[in-house]
């Protein structure tokens, strides 16, 4: 199973990685919105973003993958508390499937996921 994950920090990215590895689930990396864009596939299951990105943020990214794969589940990661009200709603309207909070949280992390395997 591949997953895409998309976060503009090398450590949050490195970390999301690792833990879907554990998983056994093979993640491709995207350190932005376009070269995410550029990877994505049927064979990708679902998608990790971060809303920060240096170039597309992840609502659009969220937009633009659900235009192509209306069923693909997007997990949205972010740091920004101040975020959280906007991602609930896009939530509610079926865009993110889920939402994590960083830094990320292993435990939480693992629960989110499981649910979508």
């Amino acid at each position: 199973m591949k997953v895409l994950v998309i976060d503009d920090d090398e450590g949050s990215r490195k970390l999301a990685c690792d833990l879907l590895k554990l998983k056994n689930i093979d993640p491709i990396e995207a350190g932005s919105g376009s070269e995410a864009l550029v990877l994505l596939s049927p064979e990708i299951k679902f998608c990790i973003t971060d809303i920060q990105l240096p170039d597309i943020d992840g609502y659009e990214i969220a937009r633009r993958i659900k235009e192509e794969y209306p069923k693909m589940p997007i997990i949205v990661c972010t740091a920004s508390i101040s975020k959280i009200d906007k991602i609930k709603t896009m939530h509610m309207n079926h865009l993110f499937s889920a939402m994590l909070l960083k830094p990320i949280h292993v435990d939480n992390f693992n629960e989110v996921i499981s649910k979508l395997l």
